[in-house]
């Protein structure tokens, strides 16, 4: 089980760019978008959970969605369509796209959003890479810029590049799944729409008994200053990776003061990146 995840993600990245680089009338057949990614998939019920998602975000948004899930507005139109939209269109591409992009060995499994938890907080997986040898890798697919991959390659912190928190909840998560099926238990939330569903059953099924998770991988679309082409970027991480075990004991940690202390302060202080949250207008201004 000894893989070396940078060159699996370095044969991602090439097979991806070289199915971009053909017209779409050559792709394989079965590359189709998918159209489930490119509407809400969090429910309003969902909204007041904390999310697998958040780890090592804004303490003080975690606190608004535990403790006033209410005050949460949606960021403006314009936000929604330079950030978050462009990231819903490559998600609805990249699952169809990466099974045709693995490794010798690997498979890839479109996981249906199905949920995972980890003490009591919830989040939706993307899908999963699975070796012939029982080695697993949780995959996300993100949409990002230039600026931040630049950070990330300089091996800037996780604040530059919020993305290794979350890989870690992930892959306890995922880790969560694999104990159930060695114990017999079924999952108990899976969706109610057919191809949601058929996705997500076929992931647990491939999902080996005493599998071990080994890693995580970002399957990223890069968005370059306009004019230049974007490009896919894989980003991976170690499942063995002591600063990685250090940030999900500081997750748990912040995670239980959403949910036991006063509101803090502002994690950004009103920085640019506050425009993405939702409950920036409630964000009282003198605490930042």
């Amino acid at each position: 089980m000894n893989h070396n995840l940078e060159s699996i993600a370095q044969c991602i990245e090439a097979g991806v760019d070289r199915l971009f680089a053909m017209p779409t009338s050559e792709w394989p057949e079965d590359v189709k978008i998918d159209t489930r990614h490119l509407g809400p998939r969090v429910t309003e019920q969902q909204k007041t959970k904390l999310r697998l998602s958040h780890g090592l975000n804004c303490g003080r948004r975690q606190w608004y969605v535990h403790n006033e899930p209410e005050k949460s507005v949606p960021p403006n139109a314009l936000v929604n369509l330079k950030s978050f939209s462009p990231g819903d269109l490559w998600e609805a591409y990249a699952h169809p796209l990466l099974p045709h992009c693995m490794p010798n060995g690997w498979t890839y499994y479109d996981a249906g959003d199905l949920e995972l938890e980890v003490v009591e907080l919830f989040g939706h997986l993307d899908g999963l890479m699975i070796h012939e040898d029982g080695s697993v890798i949780v995959t996300d697919s993100k949409f990002t810029s230039d600026y931040v991959i630049k950070k990330w390659e300089r091996g800037m912190p996780d604040g530059t590049f919020g993305y290794l928190a979350q890989a870690t909840n992930y892959m306890f998560g995922v880790e969560n799944l694999i104990n159930d099926i060695n114990e017999g238990r079924e999952h108990p939330n899976l969706a109610l729409d057919v191809t949601q569903r058929t996705n997500q059953c076929n992931a647990l099924k491939a999902l080996p008994k005493n599998g071990k998770v080994i890693g995580f991988m970002w399957t990223c679309m890069v968005q370059q200053p306009f004019g230049k082409p974007w490009f896919a970027k894989v980003g991976h991480a170690r499942r063995d990776d002591r600063e990685l075990a250090s940030m999900g004991k500081q997750t748990l940690r912040q995670y239980h003061d959403a949910r036991t202390q006063t509101k803090p302060p502002c994690r950004w202080g009103n920085k640019p990146c506050c425009r993405f949250c939702s409950f920036e207008q409630h964000c009282n201004s003198d605490a930042r």
